[in-house]
């Protein structure tokens, strides 16, 4: 387990003052903050040992901070500062005042299907904006989707983001990102052909945990897991939930397709499939059930 940064003693981080740990993840802790500059409250990234450490990685954190600071989307998590403190990288983020999805979904066993779109379609929204800008998320799970007090969703975490226009070399061939119940099967075969399709992937997979209550490839071995996902062994989200419409039902399982090229090819067109702007043809091949389907309005 990565070192929790900064030391207990430390309560200041450049110009902010660190408030409480709210957030821990492999490459970095994340704090509620104080600018002690303007008194607003914020959120404070800071980069573990395991990345001051590992040239690349740090490089990473860098990368983030350049890429996501110009970005402007309602349903993103704005970038707001970033510097060094003692050698530590930090990056400083708008604060939300609420829960991740994935803590909301600890204490909400499934969501409605209006609820879960409510929630999707924003994120789909700011998916198709950074696309727009050539810029691939990578890691899209429900611990990446941040719900303010309100129940607005904003998608965080940029640290696996990929710039198509970039020339830069970090991500390493055959070295797998991502999140493994949430990743598109290319992720873990080689990262750096993460396309759009491979966040549209994930968008699948977290609404049908939000709509479901599972995973859709189960727990168990990662091994196990990504075995079920090379083959799209997966139950329909309608077998679980009967009354699901079925635009919702058919725009899910062909968002988890292990082939990218036979799922939407566009986030809008995953959007519009959800609702159903855009309709399926009648001979097209669904995985998680029957394997042709006629689709109805």
């Amino acid at each position: 387990m990565p070192d929790e940064t900064p030391p207990r003693n430390v309560r200041r981080f450049g110009d902010y003052e660190l408030l409480e740990k709210i957030g821990q993840g492999g490459m970095s802790s994340v704090y509620k903050a104080r600018d002690t500059r303007t008194q607003a409250i914020v959120a404070a990234k800071i980069a573990s040992r395991i990345v001051m450490n590992d040239r690349q990685l740090s490089r990473r954190f860098e990368l983030e901070y350049n890429i996501a600071h110009p970005l402007d989307h309602p349903h993103l998590v704005k970038v707001l500062d970033n510097g060094k403190h003692d050698k530590t990288p930090y990056l400083i983020m708008e604060f939300i005042d609420g829960p991740s999805l994935s803590q909301h979904l600890r204490t909400h066993d499934r969501m409605s299907e209006n609820d879960a779109l409510a929630i999707v379609l924003p994120i789909a929204d700011a998916l198709e904006y950074l696309h727009k800008k050539q810029i691939i998320h990578r890691d899209i799970k429900p611990g990446n989707i941040l719900l303010t007090a309100t129940g607005e969703a904003k998608l965080a975490d940029l640290g696996l983001i990929k710039n198509l226009e970039s020339l830069s070399k970090l991500t390493r061939s055959n070295f797998g990102l991502g999140t493994m119940q949430f990743a598109s099967p290319e992720q873990f075969d080689n990262a750096k052909d993460a396309d759009a399709r491979s966040d549209i992937y994930s968008l699948a997979a977290t609404l049908y945990l939000m709509l479901t209550g599972d995973y859709p490839f189960g727990k168990g071995a990662m091994l196990n897991v990504l075995e079920r996902k090379m083959h799209n062994k997966f139950d329909a989200p309608s077998s679980k939930l009967p009354e699901l419409r079925p635009c919702v039902d058919i725009a899910i399982r062909l968002g988890l397709d292990k082939d990218r090229e036979h799922r939407p090819a566009s986030i809008a067109e995953f959007a519009a499939l959800l609702t159903v702007e855009k309709k399926v043809r009648a001979a097209t091949e669904v995985p998680g059930g029957a394997s042709k389907l006629s689709v109805k309005a």
